[in-house]
């Protein structure tokens, strides 16, 4: 069933809803940063930086220490910065790995051992980011959601529910048993219809402006690495070398 014909009672208004402010807001996060950078590989040079006590050598470090900020490595305090525990144990273990570089093929391998670093620590910002990709796996495999940036990102923001308690996320969910529709079919249905279709593309845009296909997938190709790593470890070689990645 397409979200079309599953979405009909309730859409439109928590669509008005929705995207009716200045900002549509998210329901549930997937991934950590903070700005349009969206990369890790963006990160390591400013985490050395901090960690030696340098000021942020980055084209813009506002933008690098909003996203370290929001990635719960660094903290910010009376003009400076440190090193937070997770930031101190994310940093060693790039090294270790011999990731702490801004190659893009060590993309994936380091939202990996950050999702670990977080999860293992109890960091409530990776163990909810985490707990929310479970969800997802659970209800379809991870390459249904890798299918294109809006299976990806939407759930994101269909995931909250309006004032008169309406979730599109949970009605889709139990009506397409976790399926909730490809980039496709959510641009033909604005692309075709009157009354949604203004706000509906709102939304979608909103999706491909939040969620740079690179960076967000690689975290969430990071989020998918580590599950497998702790429920199914057999199976990760192949799907490492299903993405490109070395198996290390």
């Amino acid at each position: 069933m397409t979200p079309r014909l599953a979405l009909r009672d309730g859409f439109k208004l928590w669509l008005d809803e929705v995207t009716g402010g200045t900002k549509i807001p998210i329901g549930r996060r997937l991934h950590p940063f903070a700005t349009s950078t969206r990369s890790t590989a963006r990160m390591v040079a400013p985490l050395d930086d901090v960690a030696a006590g340098r000021g942020v050598g980055a084209a813009d470090p506002g933008q690098a220490l909003a996203d370290l900020t929001s990635a719960g490595l660094v903290e910010r305090f009376a003009g400076t910065q440190a090193l937070t525990d997770l930031g101190r144990v994310v940093l060693a273990r790039w090294k270790e790995l011999g990731i702490a570089n801004t190659d893009n093929a060590d993309e994936a391998a380091r939202c990996a051992a950050l999702v670990r670093a977080g999860v293992t620590n109890g960091v409530a910002l990776y163990v909810g980011f985490h707990d929310f990709w479970r969800e997802l796996v659970d209800l379809a495999p991870a390459d249904y959601w890798f299918q294109d940036i809006y299976t990806l990102g939407l759930p994101c923001y269909l995931d909250q529910s309006d004032s008169n308690g309406f979730n599109p996320f949970y009605v889709l969910v139990a009506a397409n048993r976790g399926h909730i529709g490809i980039g496709h079919e959510w641009r033909e249905w604005a692309d075709s219809d009157e009354v949604v279709g203004p706000q509906l593309t709102k939304l979608l845009d909103r999706v491909k402006d939040s969620f740079r296909t690179g960076g967000f997938l690689a975290f969430c190709r990071g989020m998918e690495a580590y599950r497998l790593a702790t429920t199914d470890p057999e199976l990760l070689p192949g799907v490492l070398k299903e993405w490109g990645i070395a198996n290390e």
